[in-house]
């Protein structure tokens, strides 16, 4: 048999599939890519599998027979109609994000309502002004607060959906929600760590409907802080489903919210109580980055825009209440010989931050000469806001340095937030390490002293739903980007202003103004000149020109590369 022939011949109805055109692999013998023609690195696949035409987004199989070229078998074409669809789907597949329940789910004896019974034998809390304050666009409500005056302080109580009463350990909503380790929220579309029947229904803290829930009723002083806590099993109310904006319009201007009366003076003061808590945090020296989040408004699939979320004291409010709620549980079950799964955030690493802290002292910040301590990185931060312009740019440069906070079994602290002592406990409906928190809660309340899981199990499971947290970050960066290509896919050759949020010896990465989207400036299309990478900085050898973080520059666009949200830049003449 010829060479040709024992190597593969290619017949007249195969295509061509190309992986490097999404540039990444869901398994070694699974990749997505595109149909087309006439380029190297070319999987041939036959047209008889799936009916696949050029340009079509494709999954297939990867098949690599020994001394052959590369053959694939197609699975499934993947609708390139809906920009936003097809981004997210790619993005899950590729990060290989459960989207199906498993056959063996029967959601169909998942109660709509609270049985009245069960409700008798909790503590009633229903005529509570309880309040949830999310987002306008959020879908489940997992998290209700109220708040009242006291002498000489605040009571501020906090309750969560009770997901742990409706999902059996062991069960297959449970196999299936450790599974997924958290939900993951894309334009348009949601993949629940739970069945909708528990997120948007039964353990969804809707307004004017009874629920379970998994209360913290915190005792504040005068300063903020928590002097006393409880935790009980309850049945709520939620008297009114707010949002961040609604909330910060009220505190702005005043008016009659939601509610009526009970709910008014429950927002007033915890307005109050979030002041005092704000101030206590900064003097413990809790870090607050000022970063820039963004979303992207789609009309039928199609990226029209690029947002920044406004962000009010209304989100730190809330932010506080639920860092206090999940302090007490993590001290709650240490005071009970239980084990927690602690959120863990460790110091940063010297190396990186004494590279970071060396160029912002070259921009005239104070830095210490050690960084022990959170308010001292506390402190470099307040001072780079009255030196760099823009800060953020510089703050994202600080976290970006600093380590990836995960799940574990051990008190080690939380470096950002400037406690000892930590736990997840306020999201049961969108993270699986707060149902495990839950389970160890509600265990001590009924007097039980046996886990269901051991130190190594633990471990395990904070392996595991740290992998899934960080595949689900993975999957929504990627889908932001891609839909921001989009959008810029049609503006090549425009111009832009630019700030350079990176510096590498290869170029520069300078973000869109509008767009929040950074491209490759590469250090070919700077000034007639050689640079070299010098503490932070891209040098001109002959016109000692300076590229740096934070400068602000006017840029083309000259090309986009929508399924890998990659866009490259050139410089413009001044």
């Amino acid at each position: 048999m010829p060479r040709e022939q024992r190597r593969g011949a290619v017949k007249q109805d195969d295509k061509r599939f190309f992986g490097e055109v999404i540039s990444s692999f869901r398994h070694k013998d699974l990749v997505i890519g595109r149909i087309d023609g006439g380029r190297p690195n070319e999987i041939y696949v036959s047209s008889k599998d799936v009916n696949a035409r050029p340009g079509d987004i494709v999954e297939g199989a990867l098949i690599i027979g020994a001394g052959s070229r590369p053959r694939g078998r197609l699975k499934r074409v993947i609708s390139a109609d809906n920009t936003a669809e097809l981004a997210c789907d790619v993005s899950l597949q590729l990060e290989d994000i459960p989207q199906e329940w498993p056959k063996n789910i029967d959601c169909s004896s998942i109660p709509s309502v609270v049985d009245p019974e069960l409700a008798s034998t909790r503590v009633d809390l229903r005529d509570m002004p309880l309040v949830t304050i999310d987002g306008a666009d959020a879908r489940d409500f997992d998290d209700a607060v109220y708040c009242e005056c006291r002498d000489n302080g605040w009571r501020l109580v906090v309750a969560i959906a009770d997901v742990a009463h409706y999902v059996e350990v062991g069960g297959s909503i449970d196999v299936a929600a450790r599974e997924r380790g958290t939900s993951v929220y894309l334009p348009g579309r949601v993949i629940p760590m739970l069945p909708t029947e528990l997120s948007n229904g039964i353990c969804s803290l809707n307004p004017n409907q009874d629920r379970l829930a998994l209360v913290c009723d915190m005792q504040l002083d005068d300063s903020g802080k928590v002097v006393d806590s409880t935790f009980c099993e309850a049945v709520i109310n939620s008297h009114a489903r707010l949002t961040y904006g609604e909330v910060a319009n009220f505190l702005r201007n005043g008016g009659p919210p939601p509610g009526g009366e009970p709910v008014r003076a429950s927002l007033v003061a915890f307005f109050e109580a979030y002041r005092a808590m704000s101030k206590l945090s900064q003097a413990r020296g809790a870090l607050d980055f000022e970063t820039v989040e963004t979303t992207i408004e789609l009309q039928n699939g199609s990226p029209q825009r690029v947002l920044p979320l406004a962000r009010h004291a209304s989100h730190r409010m809330i932010e506080l209440a639920m860092i206090a709620a999940n302090e007490q549980a993590a001290l709650f079950l240490e005071s009970q010989q239980d084990q927690p799964l602690y959120r863990v955030h460790e110091p940063p690493g010297v190396f990186d931050m004494r590279l970071v802290l060396s160029r912002l002292a070259a921009k005239g910040v104070s830095v210490p000469t050690k960084l022990e301590k959170p308010i001292q990185l506390q402190r470099v931060v307040q001072g780079l806001r009255k030196v760099c312009d823009p800060a953020y740019v510089w703050e994202v440069m600080l976290l970006s340095a600093m380590q990836q906070a995960y799940y574990v079994p051990n008190k080690l602290g939380h470096f950002g937030l400037a406690l000892e002592s930590y736990v997840h406990f306020t999201s049961p409906i969108r993270r699986y390490p707060d149902l495990i928190v839950h389970r160890a809660l509600k265990r001590v309340l009924q007097g039980s002293r046996e886990s269901p899981l051991n130190q190594a199990q633990l471990e395990e499971l904070g392996v595991q739903t740290s992998l899934c947290e960080r595949r689900a970050v993975r999957a929504e960066r990627r889908v932001d980007n891609w839909l921001k290509a989009s959008l810029l896919k049609k503006r090549i050759g425009s111009k832009f202003q630019g700030v350079v949020t990176g510096v590498r010896e290869f170029g520069l990465f300078v973000e869109l103004a509008d767009f929040y989207i950074s491209g490759l400036l590469h250090v070919s299309q700077l000034d007639d000149d050689y640079f070299d990478f010098v503490a932070g900085e891209l040098r001109g050898e002959v016109t000692g020109r300076r590229y740096s973080l934070g400068d602000k520059l006017q840029v083309r666009l000259i090309g986009v590369q929508v399924a890998a949200g990659k866009i490259d830049l050139v410089t413009v003449p001044s």
